[in-house]
């Protein structure tokens, strides 16, 4: 009965043991299988662009938008929803109306540019830490990688058609720049009379000021997405852009452009850095 009872609680010993080793066995192999899928993810597969991986630091590159350009072209909100005071940071930018659709917002790099129409009818630049937008799309980046364009005139519409094809296989909102010299460039900056009640683009546009930029270099902030109509926007274009001349005189809109020796910079490790970029027909 003793050898019986030993030989019992050995098997039970043995059982308890051969559970336990399955089980880590399972373990192991659901851990290795996991980190197998984990290096697919993150690898970009061997004839791929870098953009299949773009999708997954989507959370590095965020774009926020406060406001919605549709509410203050269709709905008439004209009034701060955001101050530019809390966005005075390395690496902030973004682009916007001036509240009341008084003048143009851009935020580079932390510094807050307000373009206006002064009382007799200048356009004039200044910094103003305490402006406030209806609107206004921005993110933080402090690198950003090049792309050098093609050396040859380069149009507005270029740069889109450019990002729209970059952008192939990306579907989040990102920001971009573009350093160069502009041979000619239309710009606009929002003049509205105090007290205006808006409920159309066409009224929202009333008393805008159309400006010619003379010859010089230049830098173009942008944000792009290709599901943001009527938010950043307007409903016929995937991008949204504000130019100033590098003395920081002119400062707007953009409404068209054409340039030479131009850079474009984009998000560091969104798609990569480009030497000499193909043009995309």
């Amino acid at each position: 009965m003793i050898r019986m009872g030993i030989a019992a609680s050995l098997l039970s010993t043995w059982s308890i043991t051969l559970r336990m080793a399955a089980g880590f066995v399972i373990l192991l192999l659901f851990s290795c299988g996991n980190n197998s899928e984990g290096g697919k993810l993150n690898a970009v597969p061997k004839g791929e662009s870098p953009t299949a991986q773009s999708e997954l630091s989507s959370s590095l590159h965020t774009v926020t938008v406060t406001g919605a350009m549709r509410n203050v072209m269709w709905k008439g909100e004209l009034g701060p929803v955001i101050s530019l005071d809390s966005l005075r940071n390395k690496g902030s930018y973004g682009i916007g109306p001036l509240s009341g659709l008084r003048g143009e917002i851009l935020l580079s790099n932390g510094i807050p540019y307000v373009s206006f129409i002064d009382e007799e009818g200048t356009p004039r630049v200044e910094k103003r830490p305490d402006a406030t937008a209806p609107f206004l799309v921005r993110t933080s980046q402090v690198t950003w990688d090049q792309h050098k364009l093609p050396n040859t005139e380069i149009n507005h519409k270029y740069i889109e058609h450019y990002l729209n094809k970059l952008a192939t296989k990306y579907d989040e909102p990102f920001a971009f720049r573009i350093l160069g010299n502009a041979t000619a460039a239309d710009i606009h900056v929002q003049n509205l009379a105090p007290g205006s009640i808006v409920s159309s683009p066409t009224e929202a546009h009333a008393g805008q000021v159309n400006l010619q930029v003379p010859p010089g270099a230049v830098e173009i902030l942008g944000f792009y997405s290709r599901k943001h109509q009527g938010i950043f926007t307007h409903h016929d274009s995937n991008v949204h852009m504000h130019l100033i001349t590098e003395d920081k005189k002119m400062m707007g809109h953009l409404d068209s452009f054409v340039g030479w020796d131009v850079e474009l910079l984009l998000p560091a490790g969104l798609f990569g850095a480009c030497e000499n970029c193909a043009y995309y027909p």
